[in-house]
């Protein structure tokens, strides 16, 4: 789950004893680029929670992050972010110097973008970095090849290269840093998409083409294999509550029991894209979680 530094705790506690609040509510939420919707389900088991939670104005919607008390979407064909609250309201769009834009992560007091294109002034293969509090770019870093995620993992960013097929890790300030597992794009994984950093340490890495599924890694970098989605055109990974793992392809939501190999679809609307976690605040806490630095403490699960 999304892990808190003790000031943000402290705050939360404060307002706590000033106000009545009941538990946080969870939920993941994926993008359906076939209808232009945000579909939402439960973080525990993966069921479905909400058909129809937003509404996309058209394009290919590919990642919906939580960025305080946001959700921002990239749209990989309109070459925008869209900004929605945590409530599925639209707010406004961070159009300009983005193009073919796919994962996103916050870094610090960014979010970063994965970016490939060079129309709308954008900088090519880099990662374009947008500050939150005036969601506007601030800068990018190139990158040596087309990433299609960043996720905050073993205190670097690690990124997912489909030019190289390789697994990488870039610093604090967006540079090239070292290769976490590097894939010959046969014997291993092909087209690697959506990165998800597991609570035993390890990662999981949707591959999207042949040999495509979910591949596990350990906190070497080590391949495990594939562990669900094998043959699927998998875009978008996330381990659930109970051990399942979620994931998703252009048919629709699944989950594998990892255990009996069962896959179960949980929605069949269109073509699904990343999956990621939402944590609307306490009543009487609204707010609180964007004051305390939620933004700069987030990791997946």
């Amino acid at each position: 789950m999304k892990k808190l530094t003790a000031l943000a705790i402290a705050v939360i506690a404060g307002a706590a004893s000033t106000a009545v609040a009941g538990p946080p509510s969870e939920f993941l939420v994926v993008p359906d680029s076939s209808n232009d919707i945000l579909v939402t389900f439960s973080p525990f088991d993966g069921s479905l929670i909400n058909s129809n939670f937003a509404t996309i104005g058209g394009g290919t919607p590919k990642h919906a992050l939580q960025v305080g008390n946001e959700i921002w979407v990239s749209n990989q064909l309109t070459d925008q972010v869209d900004r929605f609250t945590l409530n599925g309201a639209f707010v406004s769009s961070i159009v300009g110097g983005l193009d073919n834009i796919k994962g996103m992560e916050v870094v610090g007091n960014e979010v970063w973008v994965t970016n490939a294109g060079s129309n709308n002034g954008a900088p090519g293969n880099s990662i374009v970095k947008i500050d939150i509090g005036s969601a506007t770019i601030s800068g990018s870093s190139p990158t040596s090849g087309s990433l299609f995620d960043v996720i905050n993992y073993q205190g670097q960013v690690l990124g997912t290269n489909i030019t190289s097929e390789d697994l990488e890790f870039y610093d604090a300030g967006g540079n090239f840093a070292s290769v976490f597992h590097a894939s010959d794009g046969v014997s291993g994984i092909d087209f690697p998409q959506q990165a998800f950093a597991r609570d035993n340490g390890g990662l999981l890495v949707a591959g999207f083409s042949p040999t495509s599924g979910v591949y596990a890694y350990d906190a070497a970098g080590n391949d495990l294999g594939i562990v669900a989605g094998l043959d699927s055109g998998a875009r978008g990974v996330y381990e659930l509550g109970n051990g399942n793992i979620m994931w998703t392809n252009g048919a629709g939501v699944w989950v594998t029991d990892p255990n009996t190999g069962q896959v179960t679809q949980v929605y069949d609307g269109g073509s699904s894209q990343y999956i990621d976690l939402v944590v609307i605040p306490a009543p009487g806490a609204a707010g609180l979680l964007a004051l305390a630095g939620f933004a700069s403490t987030r990791r997946r699960r």
